[in-house]
């Protein structure tokens, strides 16, 4: 099948290159020449591509490298005010509510954030490392947060860690997450117990194109394996993004 990626449009402008990438679905064989993307194989030449689009702004302009560089003090295991507020440049507008939330939850995070390596690929992490990931979101099983779910942690958090923890948002579940993909639907499943499993899919990807992802990630500065595999799942992800925090199974 093929699925065009010049239709959607973000409030951030990074509205997916354009381009026709063809999938084959979750499941069924891939060869060497594929990498795994949630419920679709693409073509490496392919994925490539797209990132290199999205990175070099060939045909937009996309989140890429704003908010990645975004200025907030540089301190990986500290959430500054500026990093409570860097999910805007990924279409996520917090409330005033919100980020007062976020301020107050801030030192619980934080004492999560301390919890995990600096330069440790999510390919590379254990699975009680992928639950140390999982457990950053325990601030919103344990207690509602005005305004937040995953989606905005997510991109607060991902900056911190951006070898390691992923983004999340309405477009990644949709590749990730159903009955054709390799994440199955769940009821009232907690964020620390969905994020956990979404980690563990998105490291197979990663370990099953090992050297695809690293040369894809060698296409830009600072660009990780785990956020060139973001660009690709959002790139060929067909759910509507308006910049709402996406529930785990909403």
């Amino acid at each position: 099948m093929g699925v065009g990626l010049g239709a959607a449009a973000r409030g951030d402008e990074r509205s997916a290159p354009g381009a026709e990438v063809h999938l084959q679905h979750y499941g069924r064989p891939m060869t060497a020449s594929d990498v795994d993307v949630g419920k679709y194989s693409v073509a490496v030449q392919q994925a490539e591509a797209t990132v290199r689009r999205y990175v070099n702004h060939e045909d937009g302009v996309y989140s890429w490298p704003s908010y990645d560089r975004l200025d907030t003090g540089n301190q990986p295991d500290r959430l500054s005010d500026g990093d409570l507020l860097a999910p805007v440049l990924l279409n996520v507008k917090p409330s005033i509510r919100a980020y007062q939330g976020l301020v107050a939850k801030r030192q619980a995070i934080e004492e999560r954030l301390r919890l995990l390596p600096h330069d440790l690929d999510l390919a590379d992490a254990t699975d009680d490392q992928v639950r140390d990931v999982a457990s950053l979101y325990e601030v919103l099983d344990t207690s509602k947060i005005p305004g937040v779910q995953g989606t905005t942690l997510s991109k607060v958090l991902h900056r911190k860690r951006p070898r390691l923890v992923p983004l999340h948002d309405a477009k990644i579940r949709a590749v990730y997450v159903g009955p054709d993909a390799p994440v199955p639907f769940a009821e009232d499943r907690p964020w620390t117990e969905y994020m956990a499993v979404l980690a563990r899919a998105m490291r197979d990807d990663l370990r099953g194109g090992t050297d695809a992802w690293s040369r894809m990630a060698g296409l830009a500065d600072g660009l990780t394996p785990l956020r060139a595999l973001d660009i690709m799942a959002w790139s060929i992800s067909d759910a509507p993004d308006d910049g709402n925090d996406a529930g785990p199974e909403a």
